[in-house]
């Protein structure tokens, strides 16, 4: 009989995809998807939230003829007056609704934007029946009723935006945040708790970038396009004429100006602009002055030979710009003053940036996408800024191989509540269907996440051959709720709250984008699948091991998980109850693990007793109704049961893995360990 041997985790940090699973040091798995590593804890993600701000949504009712299929929403507000001018009403006034039009309790409000204060952004909604002219224009007849000949009620819906162009954030002058989303039709606005109108209506092509300049947002359509600017939301965006600068500051000349360049992308920095454009030009503005710039005296050129596309601009420090080219880097020092003591120096041909929106700032560093991973610049101990020779990705190479590098000039990065995310098309898709995250508070890689919410496919030819994909289109971080949140717009037109567990949830939120089906707009969760494996633990010896049990800690809420283990031999993976593992284990809601032979929990809480001891799940099943209205010690549909499982396994190897898998609900593993026998393996070859 061998000696016996144990090995495990007491808490995890993060994950290194690159080495051998038995050279990993403890606490490091060998692959996490939708994870956070939390104070030692390996916990499911936050469910990711559709924002109810809808750009089909009407502020009132038009008097109008509306097509068949059309939606409009129930805002209490309507107009009146003025005259019927090809199915428009022109010269009118808008109005709260009457008392006696109130429909289904909505409670009305005169605030601008407001809407009904009851459900301002999501309906009830209503949908248009037949193509004729007559009857009412408004769904309303009489008091409180719906004209169900001419409409029908469908409730509240979300309706997404239609072809995502690109995303920005507004702040105007009086201090409020409004989220722009530019679509193919024009850009639409978006505030908290509203539903998004549009600002003003463009023919847009291209993706676009907005840049904040002074109180003013400047949205540049590519170099096909004139850039326009936004002062103020009433406005809108309008093209960007001249404006006299102020000749008697030394950085500015007094003539030979022209407007700003067409370009697809811009940098505010120094109060200047600065815009790359014709593959490797530099156009300056003047100083306090977005509008206008020399087309002698200030364009440069970023180039010392390379033949590669300037990509970015991106601010280091106050007196420095990086310039990002394809396949090499440079730094624009003393961006200061008339430019006249501007150096260009090239910091390195080795890599470049593949993505102009995956430039993102984290902490004194710079990262960005190269071909060969993310790639970071930093400042070393005597102030200079210099690139990291290997990847700061080295850790998930993995994942990084996966990437569909013909569409990853979409990737996009933000940097968040201490940590680094960036969106990439992995496996082929065309879209970014993964967020690869790196969580600073643990110095880690902790894996990556995916899903229904964050990117997938469409649509697939019926021979298999092509797919349509949708993904992350870009991030914005928006005040909201009083705390500054990361959102994203996908590419399917809806904004979602990421990364937030006070609003997230146990669920991802989904919205039905097909508008020819009936529950177009309607939002559904989604159950989140996250996995943990484990490093390989070897028990501290080289030699293969005959291996025996399997032993979790972990602390869950309406799972169905599964674990499986695998050996360092080829397709050498045990799972299944017929192994001593467990796939698709779900814990009871109404069942007690002790005192035996408790009575099961009545579901309805009439008991009072939701927060009674050793129950297996704490989860509410919202399909029992409304709990008791006498709560007793009060309920939490949140509360975390915490579970000590032991497996039995029969398996040889010189490491062990352990997969814990769950597809519903929220599981937190704490730790793993391992259990076996030193001697021979049985079963294996020696040579």
């Amino acid at each position: 009989m061998g000696e016996p041997i144990m090995d495990g985790d007491n808490g995890f940090q993060g994950v290194n995809m690159r080495l051998d699973p038995g050279l990993l040091p403890e606490g490091f798995c060998s692959e996490a998807i939708n994870k956070r590593f939390i104070n030692g804890v390996a916990k499911t993600r936050p469910g990711i939230a559709v924002m109810n701000w809808s750009n089909s949504a009407e502020d009132y009712y038009k008097n109008q003829t509306y097509a068949e299929g059309s939606r409009v929403r129930y805002s209490g507000k309507k107009t009146s007056g003025g005259s019927i001018v090809d199915g428009e009403l022109t010269g009118n006034t808008v109005s709260l609704v009457d008392s006696t039009e109130a429909y289904a309790g909505v409670t009305l409000d005169d605030s601008p934007l407001a809407g009904p204060v009851s459900n301002s952004a999501v309906g009830p909604y209503f949908k248009r029946n037949g193509t004729d002219s007559g009857g009412t224009h408004v769904p309303l007849s009489g008091v409180s009723a719906v004209d169900t000949t001419h409409w029908s009620d469908i409730g509240n819906r979300t309706y997404p935006f239609t072809n995502v162009k690109g995303v920005g954030v507004f702040r105007d002058p009086t201090g409020f945040e409004h989220l722009l989303v530019a679509t193919a039709t024009g850009v639409y606005t978006a505030l908290e708790g509203n539903g998004s109108y549009l600002v003003s209506a463009h023919t847009i092509s291209d993706d676009v970038f907005f840049v904040q300049a002074f109180n003013v947002v400047l949205m540049f359509l590519g170099e096909d396009t004139s850039p326009l600017v936004m002062s103020d939301i009433d406005t809108g965006f309008v093209s960007v004429t001249q404006d006299a600068s102020d000749t008697d500051i030394d950085e500015n000349d007094s003539d030979g100006t022209e407007t700003i360049p067409n370009a697809a992308n811009a940098l505010f920095s120094g109060n200047r602009i600065w815009i790359p454009h014709h593959r490797d030009l530099v156009a300056v503005s003047d100083y306090l002055n977005y509008t206008r710039y020399a087309p002698v005296m200030s364009t440069l050129r970023v180039n010392q030979g390379s033949e590669d596309k300037l990509v970015q601009l991106h601010k280091f420090d106050e007196n420095t710009i990086i310039a990002f080219k394809e396949a090499s880097v440079y730094a624009l020092r003393n961006t200061y003053g008339n430019l006249a003591d501007l150096t260009l120096d090239e910091m390195t041909r080795s890599y470049g940036c593949i993505s102009a929106k995956s430039v993102v700032t984290v902490g004194r560093d710079i990262w960005f996408l190269d071909r060969s991973g993310v790639r970071s610049l930093g400042v070393t101990e005597s102030g200079k800024v210099q690139g990291v020779d290997k990847p700061v990705s080295d850790a998930i190479q993995p994942v990084i191989d996966r990437i569909n590098w013909p569409s990853a000039t979409k990737a996009v990065a933000a940097y968040h509540n201490n940590r680094y995310f960036l969106a990439v098309p992995i496996d082929g898709a065309t879209e970014n269907n993964a967020i690869l995250v790196y969580d600073f508070q643990t110095n880690t890689w902790a894996g990556y996440d995916e899903g229904v919410a964050i990117g997938g496919t469409l649509t697939t030819a019926s021979d298999g051959t092509a797919s349509t994909y949708y993904g992350v289109k870009d991030f914005a971080k928006l005040t909201y709720a009083g705390a500054k949140r990361l959102f994203f717009v996908s590419t399917k037109g809806t904004i979602n709250l990421y990364d937030d567990y006070n609003f997230g949830g146990m669920y991802d939120q989904t919205v039905e984008t097909d508008s020819s089906e009936a529950d177009y707009g309607n939002v559904s969760p989604a159950n989140i699948t996250d996995k943990i494996v484990t490093r390989g633990f070897t028990g501290g010896v080289t030699w293969p091991k005959n291996w025996r049990d399997v032993v979790c800690e972990t602390a869950t809420n309406n799972p169905q998980f599964s674990v499986s283990v695998a050996f360092d031999g080829v397709s050498e993976t045990l799972s299944g109850p017929t192994s001593g593992l467990v796939t698709d284990k779900t814990f009871s809601r109404t069942t007690y693990d002790r005192p035996f032979g408790k009575a099961d929990y009545v579901e309805t809480n009439t008991g009072n007793d939701y927060l009674t001891k050793f129950r297996q799940d704490y989860s509410w099943n919202c399909g029992t109704g409304i709990l008791h209205s006498d709560m007793g010690d009060g309920i939490d549909p949140d509360r975390k049961q915490t579970h000590l499982s032991q497996y039995r396994l029969f398996g040889n190897g010189r490491y062990v893995t352990v997969t814990i898998s769950n597809s519903r609900g929220r599981m937190e593993v704490a730790n793993v360990g391992v259990k076996g026998i030193k001697g021979q393996a049985i079963g294996r070859r020696t040579i």
